[in-house]
Parts: structure tokens; sequence; C-alpha cells
């Protein structure tokens, strides 16, 4: 038992304790948390604002115009469709507002390995030949 627990007391330094491990847990919900708050929101707002459009739609049309009841319906649904698309359509858009992590006002990176210090008159034929060159030399 005793060298067992000699053999173990060196590693126990290199692994976090369980405070170091509910800090580092802390740090991540706080960055995390408006997303969270963002998550929740338009759950929300997806599952409650179509059930609102098709109830309300069906109640409402059949006063305004002369349907019949199944085509009343239907256009609840495709109303309710709708507003799922547009909910989903916010979320995309709210989400690719938010700042990333890494924004230190610098551009973000090109995808692909791109040479920016050539100007955009090059052709893709000499594009071509300058990277057929640099595979060469490396």
């Amino acid at each position: 038992f005793f060298r067992g627990f000699l053999f173990f007391l060196p590693f126990r330094f290199l692994m976090p304790t369980k405070l170091e491990e509910m800090q580092q847990f802390a740090a991540v919900l706080g960055r995390n948390q408006a997303v969270l708050r963002k998550l929740v929101k338009y759950s929300v707002v997806m599952f409650a604002m179509p059930l609102l459009t098709l109830f309300a739609l069906r109640d409402a049309l059949p006063s305004v115009v002369s349907w019949s009841s199944s085509t009343v319906d239907s256009v609840a649904a495709f109303a309710a469709v709708g507003v799922v698309q547009i909910v989903a359509v916010c979320y995309v858009v709210s989400a690719l507002r938010e700042p990333s992590d890494d924004d230190s006002g610098a551009p973000r990176p090109i995808v692909g390995n791109a040479d920016l210090s050539r100007d955009s008159t090059t052709s893709s034929a000499e594009a071509t030949e300058a990277t057929a060159e640099a595979k060469k030399t490396q």
C-alpha cells in the first residue's frame, strides 16, 4: 500500500483539483451564459409562436372568409410553418451577428491557402503556376 501511494504522489500534483475543475467550469459557463440564454429564448419562441399562430388563425379566419373548415386548417398550418421558418432565420442571423471569441479587430482568415500579397488581377493560370512552383521549392 505504501509503495503505491508513493508512486501516485508525484502524479497527483499534475492532476487538477476539484476546486480548479469547478473554476474552469465556471469560466466556461460564464462565457456561454449568453449563448444558453439565447438558445432558451428562441426555443420558447419556436414552441409558442407556431401554436399561437395556428390557433389564432383557426379561430379568426372563419369570421373573415367563408372557406371550408379544412381550408382554414390548412391555411393556419401553413402560416404556423412560415412562423417556424421566420424564427429559425432570426436565430441564424442573431448567431452570425454574435462576436466570436477571437474577435480582436483582425479580419477573419480566408478559407484555403490564399496568398494575400498578390494583386487581384492575377489570372487563375498564373495562380496555378505559382502554386506549382511553391510546391517544387518545398
